[in-house]
């Protein structure tokens, strides 16, 4: 029962309202006891104090009286002091009183009057002077009796004040004695625990969680003081958690930050000269810096099976031990094995390679006991793939450009062959066709038309020289064929005073440059022989894509239209466009136009996407 009382706060509370209740009945019952004995004292009292006023009336009537009727008068007063005596408020009180000395009094009171006193006033043998004397001799002793009752009525009342003001006053105290008990377990056992984790609870809302509440007992405060500690405890473990967290969330962006800033920067500088001794020494030491390992050294070679990776940088090293090995293919299937399988070694290696071709190995020696962080490997393995990108694309631009180189010369043969070379042999047959005549007498009217086929031959294949260097000289100075198709647009409009509109759709398609300038040469071919042949005012250039993503490209003008027969030069400009379309891999044709004209028309399957929105430019 104490232990329950001393961990409970309700328990305690409810012992205290308990006994402060029991106190107040127990009280009110007590002074409603003592208020119901006391009620008729009053009356009896008064009843007691009338019975000596009735004696001392009776013997005042005794000394006055002369007649018979004052006699009467007498008894009557005699019999009212008989019924006073015997009065219910005497007979209520007196049955409280049961043995004890106020009712030993009253019958004492009662036999002297019954027996002493009250048969004076009925013995008629007695005189008047007899029956005042006699009355007279008994009246003292009885008015002392009465007064004694009426002491003793008088200190019964008292003593029932004094036991109704004991109970009061003890519980009064006992009350008092609660309340303050009351109140210091309040104070102990609520106030000052209570203030304790309200101090805590400001110390944890400032940010300081190393605190903890001390409460003694185990009752609801204690129970909460523990809590709130426990609480605190893992607050405070949660929150160096969150600090560890953020911190390595911080230094993993910084890492992040650092290692984008540097594929940003490898990237630029790899842009610019892939191969360059400087550049790549300058990414490793940025790798270096951003990793934090010393020991970082590239090997390159030039995509030769058979050859031996050429030592290009070294970080911390003066001289790779590496660069005695016979054979690089050990280190290089090394490298290859650890990024295929991630096999966890002190010295690191990261193949720099991408689709068949290997272009050298990126080594990483870490100090014995370290091994590189996962964030280390994947920068690193970014690294090396941005620099075999840019050496892969670095390759594939030198061999398109080999390519383009092969593709153009060939062009350039193939239409001096087309061209000029046909011009040279028809003038090689007339100087030979001059000789014969000039050797057989021929007349000067046929030799001067052989001197004449031969200038007019000489004339024609200058032109085609003028044509062909103008061709040759042709370039894109600007990306994308759209730019080259208005700079080619200007300058037709401007030597034949030609108008031309043009209707690009192609924005969205990636042309090769090999593509961009077959189809420029096909569209100045056909602008020429606008001009030359077709004396046209308008022409319309339209570059669309049809729904199954292929392109077309449609000349129209609004010229003579086709000749009946093809003049020989103007077969040679065809026969190089068709030539072009040919390594388009795509058909070359010529129809009426709807403009009055001659449409060329170019149908081809080139790599594109989407056809673009079209738009209208006039030149």
């Amino acid at each position: 029962m104490i232990t329950w009382l001393r961990n409970s706060l309700i328990a305690r509370g409810g012992v205290a309202m308990a006994s402060i209740a029991v106190i107040a009945l127990l009280n009110i019952f007590a002074s409603v006891i003592v208020a119901d004995k006391t009620q008729g004292d009053a009356a009896a009292i008064n009843v007691t104090g009338s019975l000596r006023m009735q004696s001392y009336k009776l013997a005042y009537l005794l000394q006055q009286s002369d007649s018979q009727a004052s006699l009467h008068r007498i008894q009557q007063e005699a019999a009212l002091l008989s019924g006073r005596l015997h009065s219910n408020e005497l007979e209520r009180l007196l049955q409280n009183h049961h043995e004890d000395a106020l009712s030993r009094q009253h019958d004492t009171i009662t036999s002297s009057w019954h027996r002493q006193i009250e048969p004076l006033f009925y013995d008629s043998n007695l005189t008047r002077e007899m029956l005042r004397d006699r009355y007279e001799q008994q009246v003292t002793g009885f008015v002392n009796d009465i007064d004694t009752m009426v002491r003793q009525l008088q200190q019964d009342s008292e003593s029932k004040i004094r036991l109704l003001l004991a109970i009061q006053g003890a519980s009064m105290f006992l009350t008092v004695i609660v309340v303050f008990v009351s109140m210091y377990n309040l104070n102990t056992s609520i106030v000052t625990p209570l203030r304790r984790l309200l101090r805590a609870a400001k110390r944890v809302q400032r940010g300081d969680l190393q605190v903890s509440v001390q409460h003694d007992l185990d009752d609801e405060l204690g129970q909460l003081a523990d809590a709130f500690n426990q609480m605190a405890l893992e607050l405070s473990r949660m929150y160096g958690d969150l600090e560890r967290k953020v911190e390595e969330k911080t230094a993993a962006l910084q890492r992040s930050n650092q290692s984008l800033h540097l594929m940003y920067a490898a990237s630029r500088k790899l842009a610019i000269t892939p191969y360059s001794a400087s550049t790549l020494g300058e990414i490793i030491d940025d790798l270096v810096r951003t990793t934090g390992v010393k020991h970082v050294s590239l090997c390159l070679n030039e995509n030769d099976q058979r050859n031996r990776f050429t030592p290009l940088f070294f970080s911390a090293h003066e001289k790779d031990k590496r660069c005695g090995i016979s054979s690089c293919d050990e280190c290089y299937m090394h490298s290859v094995r650890q990024a295929n399988f991630g096999i966890d070694i002190r010295d690191s290696s990261f193949p720099i390679r991408q689709n068949r071709n290997r272009f050298g190995i990126l080594f990483v020696e870490t100090t014995p006991g370290e091994h590189l962080a996962q964030w280390q490997i994947e920068l690193f393995n970014a690294v090396s793939d941005t620099i075999a990108t840019a050496l892969n694309l670095e390759k594939k631009a030198e061999n398109e450009n080999r390519l383009m180189l092969a593709e153009e010369r060939a062009a350039i043969a193939r239409e001096l062959h087309d061209s000029l070379a046909q011009s040279l042999s028809y003038l090689k047959f007339q100087i030979g066709r001059w000789k014969m005549l000039q050797s057989k007498a021929a007349s000067e009217t046929q030799l001067d038309e052989v001197v004449e086929d031969i200038r007019d031959g000489l004339n024609g294949a200058y032109k085609q020289l003028r044509e062909l260097l103008t061709t040759f000289r042709l370039k894109v100075d600007e990306p994308g064929l759209e730019p080259a198709l208005k700079g080619t647009i200007a300058e037709f409009s401007q030597r034949g005073e030609l108008e031309i509109q043009l209707d690009y759709g192609l924005r969205e398609f990636r042309l090769t440059p090999n593509e961009e300038i077959h189809l420029l040469q096909i569209i100045r071919e056909s602008l020429s022989n606008i001009i030359k042949h077709a004396h046209a005012k308008h022409a319309l250039i339209a570059l669309t894509a049809t729904d199954d993503n292929r392109v077309r490209v449609t000349i129209d003008d609004d010229g003579v239209g086709l000749p009946k027969t093809t003049h020989k030069q103007h077969h040679y400009g065809l026969a190089i466009m068709k030539e072009r379309a040919s390594n388009l891999h795509a058909e070359l044709k010529m129809v009426p136009s709807p403009m009055g004209g001659v449409r060329v028309m170019l149908d081809c399957q080139l790599e594109n996407g989407p056809a673009p929105t079209r738009t209208v430019t006039h030149v």
